[in-house]
């Protein structure tokens, strides 16, 4: 995992490589959902069909169980971007943006 750091024109971070490659492929070969794209507004939460790895998904999907569990991994991303996050849920989401979607500049905690 390679991590770049940007303090401009917002602090960002650019992270290659994220995943194991047994990972890594898990997602590769995972079927893309038919999420419902149609009225985009430039936010993720207008989109129907959305592919959350939650506990349910990831028991009829159980390639991605370990996927789930290394996005989960609190002391992993810790260490990686010093920081605590003992009071923290992850929520990971299997993402395949297309047309028409856009995604407006945002913060996830105002």
């Amino acid at each position: 995992m390679n991590i770049t750091n940007f303090k401009e024109p917002w602090e960002h971070w650019i992270i290659d490589d994220v995943f194991p490659k047994n990972l890594f492929k898990s997602v590769q070969e995972h079927k893309i959902n038919n999420a419902d794209y149609t009225n985009v507004n430039g936010f993720r939460d207008i989109i129907k069909g959305r592919t959350f790895l939650g506990d349910t998904y990831c028991k009829q999907n159980p390639t991605l169980k370990p996927v789930a569990e290394f996005l989960n991994n609190h002391k992993l991303f810790e260490k990686k971007f010093n920081c605590d996050l003992s009071n923290t849920y992850c929520r990971p989401e299997l993402i395949h943006d297309r047309y028409p979607f856009f995604h407006a500049i945002h913060t996830d905690t105002p």
